[in-house]
């Protein structure tokens, strides 16, 4: 194939262009009843059709098409183009040697999975040092508390405990003596 290829979508506007304006330029000739007489009356068009207003409309359409069409083949499809070549660099077409993308895949596996496992260190060395500060705090604060308020209140719950004792030893012996 040699010279200019013309993409079909083209090919087909310029097509369908070619057809309509040619639709334009058709003359019939009418006769009518009894009449022998043959009179040339140019068939009037649907007023979509009408040649004044439909040219207005193609040139527009033709003129925003080719716009259209230069915006995507200068702008558009190159970018489509590198990225898709990119994209096939990075996955590689060699399956003996890992591709960058596999490695890029390996290191940020690697990466990933160190952080975890020091965020997971550190947890845990927190919540040993919690755990061991809490159990000190509850250990001291009951020893305190046995030390200060009941101890006073068990010896108040003792000596109670011993006056209801002699009172109910009093009350068994002089019942015992009458």
């Amino acid at each position: 194939m040699s010279g200019v290829q013309i993409p079909l979508s083209l090919y087909l506007l310029f097509f369908f262009i070619n057809r309509f304006l040619i639709s334009f330029n058709i003359n019939k000739s009418v006769t009518y009843g009894k009449n022998t007489e043959k009179k040339k009356i140019k068939k009037k068009n649907m007023p979509q059709l009408d040649l004044y207003i439909a040219m207005s409309q193609v040139f527009w359409f033709t003129l925003v098409f080719v716009v259209f069409y230069v915006f995507m083949v200068r702008d558009i499809l190159p970018e489509l183009a590198r990225s898709i070549k990119l994209r096939k660099k990075k996955v590689g077409n060699n399956t003996n040697e890992p591709s960058s993308l596999e490695a890029e895949v390996n290191a940020v596996t690697t990466q990933t999975a160190s952080t975890l496992e020091g965020s997971l260190n550190d947890s845990r060395t927190l919540l040993t040092a919690v755990s061991t500060s809490t159990s000190t705090w509850l250990v001291t604060s009951l020893k305190n508390v046995n030390e200060t308020a009941l101890v006073n209140l068990n010896k108040s719950y003792i000596k109670t405990i011993g006056e209801l004792k002699g009172r109910s030893y009093l009350l068994e012996q002089s019942i015992k003596e009458k």
